[in-house]
């Protein structure tokens, strides 16, 4: 798994900066992408704004792979705001201890 990590700018309204990753698989195919943001006063802290993988990509571990990912070069926090399908997702991990 590869991750192309981006910074998109900074958005003054919010105080904080954008990030972009792209989730590639082992041969280097698109599975998805991922958007956080880091709050200024907040140095080592990112957020998930959220990570979309591609559907015929889902349930093969590539969002938690993204999730260690961040949690590997930051400390990772959730705003919450999760659709149904990632609030399952977010359950599960919480389940296994890994956020």
């Amino acid at each position: 798994m590869k991750f192309k990590h981006q910074y998109l700018g900074y958005e003054s309204e919010e105080q904080r900066d954008l990030y972009s990753c792209n989730i590639l698989d082992d041969y280097g195919v698109h599975v998805g992408f991922c958007k956080y943001y880091k709050p200024l006063l907040e140095f080592e802290t990112v957020y998930i704004e959220f990570i979309n993988i591609t559907c015929q990509h889902r349930r093969r571990g590539h969002a938690t792979a993204m999730v260690k990912e961040l949690q590997r070069m930051y400390y990772l926090k959730w705003d919450g705001r999760l659709s149904t399908d990632g609030r399952k997702w977010y359950n599960s991990l919480m389940e296994r201890q890994m956020v």
